[in-house]
């Protein structure tokens, strides 16, 4: 329950920073960063190899396959739920 709130948290805050906005390669343009790299830095901050769920993060290529990760059809993360997987740590 407090994942999906702090995914909520930051889906909004992301929305609400000025200037914010994608592009079709699903880069921010704020911070160059592609979707699949910002959820690999949340794994690696949050020690996803302790995770209990999860294992297919970092190992399949699409990110949009990896547990948790809801994608829409153009391949954008539309969706995360990460509850019960043991997170721990700061958020990137």
């Amino acid at each position: 329950m407090i994942l999906r709130v702090l995914a909520l948290l930051l889906a909004a805050l992301a929305l609400s920073v000025p200037g914010y906005a994608k592009r079709d390669t699903g880069r921010d343009m704020c911070s160059g960063m592609s979707e699949r790299e910002v959820l690999e830095g949340l794994y690696r901050q949050t020690d996803g190899h302790k995770w209990r769920s999860g294992a297919d993060w970092m190992v399949l290529t699409d990110h949009c396959d990896w547990e948790g990760v809801d994608c829409d059809d153009a391949g954008r993360v539309t969706g995360l739920d990460l509850s019960g997987f043991g997170l721990t740590g700061a958020l990137p």
